[in-house]
């Protein structure tokens, strides 16, 4: 025999969460990580506050937990977030204005048409491109 796992009682046992991708509905996963310790909060707070992690750069909400754990896979989670918003979105804001012009996008073009990673980008001045 080889014990694989040990918990506090039984309902943790065989425990996973159900998680929807923020921008395709039928990207869909099933994971049994401890998202409670992660976010510190109960499953029940978790899945009611729509909480989101990122696997991979993609971005997923936690829609359910239960013990139906079809193709249940253990995951690397990149970040966590509070909403799909924060995920997979990054907040632009301008220099100047009072108040200033705030732009959220997943993505952006660099000088050459390509697309970039605003990832690399972060804490940075940035010149837009009029349009």
């Amino acid at each position: 025999m080889t014990v694989e796992e040990s918990f506090d009682d039984c309902t943790r046992c065989g425990y996973c969460y159900h998680l929807e991708n923020c921008f395709d509905e039928y990207d869909t996963r099933v994971i049994d990580n401890d998202l409670e310790s992660l976010f510190e909060q109960t499953p029940e707070e978790i899945v009611a506050d729509g909480r989101v992690v990122e696997i991979g750069g993609q971005c997923y909400t936690v829609v359910a937990y239960d013990t139906t754990c079809p193709s249940v896979e253990t995951v690397t989670i990149d970040r966590i977030f509070a909403s799909c918003g924060e995920c997979g979105c990054f907040k632009l804001t301008s220099c100047e204005g009072d108040p200033p012009t705030v732009i959220y996008t997943r993505r952006a073009y660099g000088p050459g048409g390509g697309l970039i990673a605003l990832r690399d980008y972060v804490g940075q001045i940035l010149r837009l491109a009029a349009r």
